[in-house]
């Protein structure tokens, strides 16, 4: 069964059993409002194009122009939000654990091998001179400096005690700092910023714990 258009210069026909089709441009209404002109009145859908694409050339065009405003201010503020995770170096995975471990080795290896071998090397010639704050003698002072200093720091790298290892680290550099530097920052002469920054991160230490990776997860002794 066909149909045929009654607009003069054009013959479409439609396929029986072929669902009408609305062409790129066009809407379902013009194809129905074109079924009304000339479609069959048994009710086939012609493929007929209608007399003029949706909203009419000088509305289509307005519309086009919005769009393409609204797609470049689109791809501007993706392309601006990309940017800035890139520069906040979001492709890298975050991994708390991993970074508890890097400073837990980090401290640990610098700590031991920059103050608390030289202590234990020179233990015999500090004995009598170590710094005593507490007035519990100089040999009991560097006892307890190299507990934290060494054991504390293999521990650390351990990831054994974690907590309280850091927290025999905040209290010796805290004692250095103070009495030993009496609490000053540069650029004020014979400063300690480094026991200050060393305290800063064993504090990080007490307060965040080993991590996954570590002896402490392995035996949940702790985080």
């Amino acid at each position: 069964m066909t149909g045929e258009s009654n607009s003069p210069g054009v013959s479409l026909r439609s396929t029986p059993g072929c669902p009408a089709v609305s062409p790129p441009g066009y809407s379902l209404a013009d194809t129905a409002f074109n079924h009304t002109r000339g479609g069959d009145p048994r009710g086939v859908p012609l493929l007929f194009p209608p007399f003029f694409p949706v909203g009419g050339a000088e509305t289509q065009s307005t519309d086009d122009r919005g769009g393409e405003k609204g797609h470049a201010a689109a791809s501007f503020f993706f392309l601006m939000k990309s940017l800035l995770r890139l520069a906040n170096l979001d492709f890298l995975p975050a991994n708390a654990s991993a970074a508890q471990l890097i400073l837990r080795i980090w401290v640990g290896v610098s700590m031991f091998f920059f103050h608390g071998m030289g202590k234990l090397t020179k233990f015999s010639e500090l004995s009598t001179s170590f710094p005593d704050p507490f007035g519990v003698g100089h040999t009991v002072s560097l006892v307890l400096a190299l507990l934290a200093e060494v054991v504390g720091s293999i521990l650390l790298i351990l990831g054994l005690f974690t907590r309280l290892s850091a927290t025999l680290g905040v209290i010796t550099m805290a004692t250095a700092f103070v009495f030993v530097h009496g609490a000053k920052l540069p650029p004020t002469e014979g400063h300690g910023e480094m026991a200050f920054i060393y305290m800063a991160i064993y504090a990080a230490l007490v307060v965040a714990g080993a991590g996954r990776y570590s002896l402490d997860a392995k035996l949940n002794l702790g985080r």
